[in-house]
């Protein structure tokens, strides 16, 4: 009778052993997929930048270019029209500017994230799981030194009587 009950609590802690390491696996296991993700955000958040950069050198030249032009016409409409037509490749070159200023500390702290983050996280869960293990053994190997305490008690009684 004490022995099936030793072996019934045995297994209800490997049950309970098994479902921790089973949510915390899943909490790796999902953590582990959003660094992908993350990882692929800041891959295309770097490509768009770098693109962007180049659109914005572009504008950039085209401004200078179409300025230049219309600084040298000698007719006044068309001159102003290029002068007017550089000015606006020139604010689209800065508003180019001012998304990349706003993009590259975002793509930074991510990138922090990744490289920092992620790496802590995973080495405190496999810490919590290693000490939830320990304490789970631990307070199976109490459960089996009760149950052969309870188990020597009945044997004593037994040949007392």
């Amino acid at each position: 009778m004490l022995w099936s009950k030793c072996v019934h609590v045995k297994c209800q802690v490997y049950n309970t052993l098994l479902l921790i390491s089973d949510a915390l696996a899943k909490k790796v296991m999902m953590l582990h997929e959003n660094a992908l993700t993350y990882k692929c955000i800041m891959e295309k958040a770097r490509a768009v930048a770098e693109s962007y950069e180049n659109l914005m050198e572009s504008h950039l030249e085209f401004g200078t270019i179409f300025e230049l032009i219309g600084s040298r016409e000698r007719q006044l409409d068309p001159g102003e029209a290029f002068r007017k037509f550089g000015m606006a490749h020139r604010k689209m070159a800065k508003e180019a500017q001012s998304m990349l200023n706003k993009l590259k500390p975002m793509m930074k702290d991510l990138g922090a994230f990744l490289a920092k983050a992620v790496p802590d996280t995973k080495l405190t869960l496999q810490k919590y799981t290693d000490a939830k293990i320990e304490f789970l053994s631990y307070c199976l190997k109490v459960k089996e030194m009760d149950d052969e305490e309870q188990e020597s008690l009945v044997c004593i009684a037994v040949h007392s009587v």
